[in-house]
Formats: structure tokens, sequence, C-alpha cells
């Protein structure tokens, strides 16, 4: 489940709205670039909230998002091509990430069980119409068999 989230600011600066909220819920942001001095995907550091942007393949990500990121990061690559497209890019990275939890342990980087229902909670709540009348439905025939 993704969760979509949409800045709207009159005076143009949606997008430094949106590096600074998730600044101020402890994330560090990172543009995806291969612009030189940007960390290659192996350095990340999965035991920090990190918030990954990805631009399209031919413009990447704008300079206002690289000014505002918190640093760069890129995929190395090899041969003509500078980039992937943006679903293969957020695979890799996204991989790299998760092959470097794995032998670290962390306590938190999986979501628990209740984490994981109240997720998954919300998100049939979203994609079911009228979902408050089908739950009261529901809770009213479980506890009234109950």
């Amino acid at each position: 489940m993704v969760d979509v989230r949409r800045y709207q600011n009159g005076g143009g600066t949606a997008l430094v709205d949106c590096v600074d909220t998730l600044k101020a819920a402890g994330y560090t942001v990172l543009a995806t670039s291969p612009k030189e001095g940007s960390m290659a995907a192996h350095q990340l550091d999965p035991q920090k909230k990190t918030a990954l942007v990805f631009g399209n393949e031919h413009a990447g990500v704008s300079e206002e998002l690289i000014e505002a990121a918190d640093g760069l990061v890129h995929i190395p690559m090899f041969g003509f091509s500078e980039s992937f497209n943006i679903s293969v890019a957020a695979s890799i990275l996204l991989h790299q990430l998760r092959t470097q939890v794995e032998p670290a342990a962390l306590p938190d980087f999986y979501l628990s069980e209740e984490e994981r229902f109240q997720l998954r909670s919300r998100w049939y709540r979203d994609i079911v119409k009228n979902s408050a009348i089908h739950e009261r439905q529901f809770f009213s025939t479980f506890e009234q068999e109950g």
C-alpha cells in the first residue's frame, strides 16, 4: 500500500513543503541523481528513516528538489545509459536496503502484526465504497451472534 499525500501551495513551494514535512517527521530525504557527489546505493544506511525521491528517466529530479534534499543517491551503472525507469530504480534501491537489513537484524524494520492490521484495515476502507456502512453491518451481525 502506498500513502499518497498531495501538497499544493500557490506560492510554488509545495515541493519544499513536502520535504520539510518529511524532515520534521525524522526522515532523511535523498533524491536519486547520477550527479557527482551522490552516494552509491550500497552506501544507504538502513538504520535511518529515509525518504527516497525519484524523478523520471528523462529529466530526473528537479534542481529545487536537489537543493531541498539532504543528499543524493545513485545506482552505479555501466555503459551509455545514466538511468533506469522509475519502477526499476525503485526496485533496485529498495532491494539494496532490504539486503542490508537482513544481516543487521534491525528490530523496528518490519511492521508489527498490529501495524499490519491497521494498514490493511485502512486500505480496505479506502477501496470499498461506503465502508462505514459495511463495517457497522458486520459488527452488528458479529455482536448478535456473540
